[in-house]
């Protein structure tokens, strides 16, 4: 019983980190957009409040 729960728990973890990874990637290639917009935004506001 208690190797199959050590498998549940690899197996668990493996398929987590596989998501996180995906996430990563996701979130490099998003995150760029995000940040330029971020930034974009700030400086607008900026500006407006002057």
């Amino acid at each position: 019983m208690k190797k199959l729960n050590a498998w549940l728990v690899i197996l668990s973890s493996v398929i987590l980190g596989l998501h996180a990874v995906k996430v990563i990637n996701i979130l490099e290639g998003v995150g760029i957009w995000v940040l330029i917009i971020v930034v974009f935004l700030i400086g607008l506001n900026q500006l407006l409040r002057k």
